[in-house]
């Protein structure tokens, strides 16, 4: 049995973070895909699967699922229906040019995106590489997959757009017509901290004062929050 994944389930539920199940599979796990993919985006799925890999290292037994309970339900029941997928009205200029401009640069994005997700994972995989107790060099990491999981999501937006108008957007939308959620977890806001210095400094060069000033209100959200979980941590540390 592997006692720092056992460690790590003995935490309480609330104390069990997704990035450090993350190092810990990428550390002890031997799915190289999966160790990648993990390192890309946290989502219910990823948050769900990892911890399922870690018991399964570990020989922890797997908690039933809800799915497993919903067997127990009488047949004939109708499923609970499923939530659609929300998109983001934005509309999106297209860029000037002729059809085969227009196709040379969805091929070209097409390419880009290929490469992006490539190097993720090359990059994911570096994170078992890392010493014992090197945060730091692992969130330099995770930054990095973040900016280009960014990067990614961008381009399939135009990707989309081109789909669907047979045009490739000039721009991405602007940030107000961005979905956007201010994360809660250190790792996750201090991506999303160098992503909004990264746009706004795109921004201050491309003279949009208008965005600018979204992502700027976006960024001291951030700021906020993660000065207010250090404090927390600083405080756990003098009582402790």
């Amino acid at each position: 049995m592997n006692q720092a994944i056992t460690d790590f389930f003995a935490l309480p539920i609330e104390d069990q973070h997704y990035e450090d199940a993350v190092i810990l599979y990428a550390k002890y796990g031997t799915n190289r895909l999966l160790k990648a993919h993990f390192a890309m985006r946290q989502n219910p799925y990823n948050a769900e699967k990892v911890l399922y890999e870690l018991r399964r290292i570990a020989g922890i037994a797997q908690p039933k699922t809800e799915a497993k309970k919903g067997k127990e339900v009488a047949r004939g029941q109708e499923p609970p229906p499923r939530r659609p997928k929300t998109r983001t009205s934005t509309e999106i200029e297209p860029m000037e040019g002729n059809a085969e401009e227009h196709q040379a640069a969805y091929d070209e994005s097409v390419l880009r995106r290929a490469h992006l997700i490539n190097q993720k994972g090359i990059l994911a995989n570096t994170l078992a590489t890392f010493a014992e107790g090197d945060n730091e060099g692992r969130k330099r990491v995770m930054d990095e997959i973040g900016k280009m999981d960014d990067e990614i999501s961008n381009i399939c937006r135009r990707i989309d757009s081109y789909e669907k108008t047979g045009k490739m957007p000039a721009v991405l939308a602007d940030a107000a017509a961005i979905e956007w959620s201010l994360a809660q977890n250190p790792l996750d806001l201090a991506k999303q901290q160098t992503n909004l210095r990264s746009q706004i400094s795109k921004a201050t060069k491309a003279g949009n004062t208008e965005k600018m000033g979204i992502l700027a209100q976006r960024l001291q959200a951030v700021n906020v929050k993660l000065e207010e979980i250090r404090g927390e941590s600083a405080a756990g540390e003098e009582q402790g």
